[in-house]
């Protein structure tokens, strides 16, 4: 069975977002000490699983509909993405799939077939 690490940023009082769900520069840190352990990580997941919320953050930010992460892309350009939504309408590629399914079977499916690390 494959390795699960749950890897989230969060702020100093323990959120991943303010009650507006909002989650920028305004609440988190993203240059700093932390930056090259974070990229480093990442070089080492094979998967990464990431929420509809979380995705649409990057789709404000300018990526595209079905692209992955531009930062994991970047330190890891292998690193296939599983996005957990059932409200995003966006097709899966080979390098980003949209579960619309229970997310909990799913995942436990993927811990049995898949022998890398993910996040």
């Amino acid at each position: 069975m494959s390795e699960l690490i749950y890897h989230v940023a969060t702020t100093a009082d323990g959120y991943i977002a303010d009650p507006n769900d909002i989650a920028d520069d305004s609440i988190f840190l993203y240059e700093g000490d932390h930056g090259p352990d974070f990229l480093s990580d990442i070089r080492e997941y094979g998967i990464a699983l990431m929420g509809g919320k979380t995705y649409e953050l990057g789709l404000l930010d300018g990526m595209k509909p079905g692209e992955p992460w531009p930062l994991a892309k970047f330190a890891n350009p292998d690193l296939k993405h599983y996005i957990f939504s059932s409200k995003l309408n966006i097709e899966s590629n080979e390098e980003v799939k949209f579960v619309k399914e229970n997310s909990i079977e799913f995942v436990n499916t993927l811990k049995q077939t898949v022998n890398q690390p993910c996040c």
